[in-house]
């Protein structure tokens, strides 16, 4: 499960190609799930492709919200959370084990219950301190409660990862 992926020119975009290239070398079967390409806000993807030959590449249907923006990026990734977590339960016989670089909270989690659910191991890439980094913007009680509410579903999300 990637957010972003090639043709996205950002960085974990190419760090999940990358990954899925060496795996696929190593003689493993890869299959990378994103959303349709939208990073970064008002990059043109009109005549830009993914070379796939090595692995498969499957869109999933999600939101997505590649402009600043706190509720679109919530909505994107419950978005993409819902899609994984359909996906991961329906394909459960060809997974073997999940590598997740998503969006933080709640398409982790949906990623993280699926894999519980369906019995695989599943490998978190970490790259952004969430929820603090977002809780400790927001002052008094919106604050509060919100740290109250996000951080039990990461620690969720980190305790029963493989990796």
């Amino acid at each position: 499960m990637n957010c972003v992926f090639d043709p996205e020119p950002v960085v974990s975009a190419q760090i999940g190609k990358s990954l899925a290239i060496r795996l696929t070398e190593l003689q493993h079967k890869v299959t990378v799930i994103a959303p349709k390409p939208s990073r970064p806000f008002g990059f043109q993807f009109d005549n830009l492709s993914t070379e796939t030959s090595k692995f498969e590449l499957k869109h999933l249907n999600s939101y997505v919200h590649p402009a600043s923006g706190i509720l679109g990026r919530f909505r994107e990734s419950i978005s993409f959370g819902i899609a994984s977590y359909k996906y991961i339960c329906t394909h459960a016989k060809d997974i073997d084990v999940v590598y997740m670089n998503t969006w933080p909270i709640f398409a982790q989690f949906a990623v993280a219950f699926a894999s519980k659910r369906i019995s695989r191991p599943y490998i978190v890439h970490v790259q952004d301190i969430y929820p603090e980094s977002l809780t400790n913007k927001l002052a008094g009680l919106i604050g509060f409660v919100s740290n109250k509410l996000l951080i039990p579903v990461d620690r969720f999300v980190l305790r029963h990862a493989n990796k």
